[in-house]
């Protein structure tokens, strides 16, 4: 089975996911509606180095699939509220990483 095309749901990222992330590497699991396949990506999540750029954008673009180990439904259950204030929270922990890094 084919998986979906990554490039065309991850147009416009504010990163370029390549092989080192765990999405691009089994994009199948990460736009699955199979409730074992969203865990697993969850955990493939973890280990990616843009997690909370990842997060931010399933926060903000609200597309289906796991986006920095949150699940639709999990995004959805949050609420606005909810959603707004760790897009906050996630855009604090950015600038904070884009500080060290320089």
């Amino acid at each position: 089975m084919k998986g979906p095309d990554l490039g065309a749901l991850l147009s416009g990222f504010r990163f370029n996911p390549t092989s080192r992330t765990p999405c691009a590497a089994q994009p199948e699991l990460y736009f699955s509606r199979n409730a074992a396949h969203a865990r697993a990506a969850a955990i493939g999540c973890s280990h990616c180095p843009f997690l909370v750029e990842c997060r931010l954008e399933g926060l903000e673009r609200g597309e289906y699939g796991v986006w920095g180990g949150l699940s639709h439904n999990q995004r959805s259950r949050m609420g606005s509220k909810g959603r707004a204030d760790e897009a906050r929270r996630l855009l604090l922990r950015l600038a904070q990483k884009q500080k060290e890094a320089s």
